[in-house]
């Protein structure tokens, strides 16, 4: 009888427990397929298995509309039975053994529609896939089922043997990776085929970045703001463990860019030169910084946290611009404008019924204003009162390091109090008031005033969108010195 139980026991464990790895392979002949195959083998619990969330917002159930001809076995062979459950966001498989919610490793196959790689996304949408004449980069999101439990994953691609991979992920062989836990499976994108790229490394920090289609003659240009930009963020964040990083630079009909767990993907129409830095430059900026911002800092309740995450993050990508050189003391200025002449139109207009900052950040989308603008402008004014209140000894970089060792290495996601605490005891400066003012009522911050002691005159017309400044040329030099640092020496070569 012991015997037996010691073998019901092996069988079990070789069912579940003992598989160490969930494993998938993935194949491709040519770019232009209308569909991929995966094969895997997969841990299930409960009889559940899901793809990842958001992005899809024109398919009724997200990536699983992309999943056909799905079929799953026992690691035995033993047919099981599968249903797709579920509505919109919220569908998933269910496999099920005898009647009951199968438990255990799944021997599964299906393919990927791949048409979505040669839909174009409306803009806001995520960077979801993207056909090229020689290449196809692709989100990771509708490749992966899991139950959504932290395992570690092998990844296999069966292609064609002239193509290269680009992929976030531990390579282990030529054609095979491994993957850490479930974030980093599924919030990634990844590029098959031909195309370039540039890699660097940096503090353990390996940064790759893959130029799509036409966009591969740019590779000198894009290397050479990387070089101004990393090193500064890695200064901020001097903790930062050796991780892969990866941004992918996308033809596409707007100008428009998604963050993931360990990369960015940007589409432009413009093409990347020296004279359009503007826009691509200040993208690369803010979705780099967001590897640390928005990522891994994040907020336990997203919408208390938009107005940091973008605004905070466009804040930092602006300034190392100016200050390492990449754009000019002149864009900074019109940036400058546009921003605080969007943020008083959110404070004054009726259009955004009474809401105070925090509140916008409930419908990022359609409080624009009031999410990366005036977090711009919190972020500015937090930064200036903090330099100004410890007489220069501490900046929000400051700040920005505490957080980061607090929420970002730990993983642990930040309430708003908590957040908002951890800024004031960092700095060293009461913030209560200032974020009891301007963060959670409808209050603008008095940006006349503020600029002033830049030496700056400013006009404004609030209803209108509009807000200009001008040096004051009889400005103190006191004044004066306080705005070269912040655009020159903020963050000197």
């Amino acid at each position: 009888m012991k015997k037996f139980l010691l073998i019901i026991a092996a069988v079990i464990a070789a069912n579940a427990g003992a598989h160490a790895q969930d494993r998938f392979k993935i194949s491709l002949s040519d770019v232009h397929d209308e569909f991929a195959t995966v094969e895997a083998e997969i841990t299930v619990e409960n009889g559940r298995l899901f793809t990842g969330g958001g992005g899809s917002y024109d398919w009724q159930r997200g990536w699983a509309d992309f999943i056909q001809g799905f079929e799953a076995n026992t690691l035995g062979g033993a047919t099981l039975n599968v249903s797709q459950r579920g509505e919109s966001f919220e569908s998933y498989w269910y496999l099920e053994s005898g009647g009951d919610a199968y438990n255990g490793v799944a021997k599964v196959n299906y393919q990927i529609d791949l048409v979505y790689a040669h839909t174009d996304w409306d803009f806001g949408n995520e960077q979801a896939g993207k056909v090229y004449k020689e290449a196809i980069y692709t989100v990771t999101k509708p490749f992966f089922l899991s139950t959504g439990s932290d395992r570690e994953t092998e990844i296999t691609f069966e292609i064609p043997r002239e193509w290269k991979i680009a992929a976030p992920w531990t390579r282990i062989g030529d054609n095979r990776f491994v993957a850490d836990n479930w974030e980093e499976l599924d919030n990634n994108a990844i590029t098959l085929g031909i195309f370039q790229s540039v890699s660097g490394t940096a503090q353990g920090f390996d940064l790759e970045i893959i130029l799509m289609g036409d966009f591969s003659s740019a590779t000198s240009l894009v290397t050479e703001t990387l070089d101004q930009v990393l090193p500064v963020y890695l200064d901020i964040f001097p903790t930062t463990k050796p991780e892969k990083y990866m941004m992918f630079y996308l033809r596409g009909q707007s100008e428009d860019a998604e963050a993931f767990r360990n990369g960015a993907a940007f589409t432009t129409s413009l093409a990347l030169s020296a004279d359009n830095r503007i826009f691509w430059a200040d993208f690369l900026a803010h979705e780099l910084f967001h590897f640390w911002n928005g990522t891994r800092i994040r907020a336990k309740n997203r919408a208390d946290g938009n107005w940091f995450s973008e605004g905070i993050t466009d804040y930092y990508a602006n300034l190392v611009l100016v200050n390492r050189g990449v754009l000019s003391e002149d864009w900074f200025i019109r940036r400058m404008e546009n921003i605080f002449g969007n943020y008083l139109y959110f404070q004054f207009a009726g259009a955004f019924e009474g809401l105070s900052v925090l509140e916008a950040g409930k419908e990022k989308g359609r409080n624009r204003f009031g999410v990366y603008d005036a977090g711009w402008v919190l972020a500015f004014a937090l930064d200036d009162k903090i330099l100004t209140e410890t007489g220069g000894a501490k900046s929000l970089d400051d700040v920005m390091q505490v957080i980061f060792e607090r929420f970002g290495e730990t993983g642990r996601n930040y309430e708003l109090e908590e957040l908002l605490s951890t800024i004031s005891q960092a700095s060293g400066v009461n913030l209560d008031p200032f974020f009891d003012q301007y963060l959670k009522k409808r209050e603008a911050l008095p940006l006349v005033e503020i600029m002033n002691s830049f030496g700056m005159e400013s006009y404004s017309n609030n209803y209108a969108n509009e807000y200009y400044m001008t040096k004051d040329a009889n400005a103190s030099p006191e004044k004066q010195d306080k705005w070269c640092f912040l655009i020159s020496e903020r963050f000197s070569k």
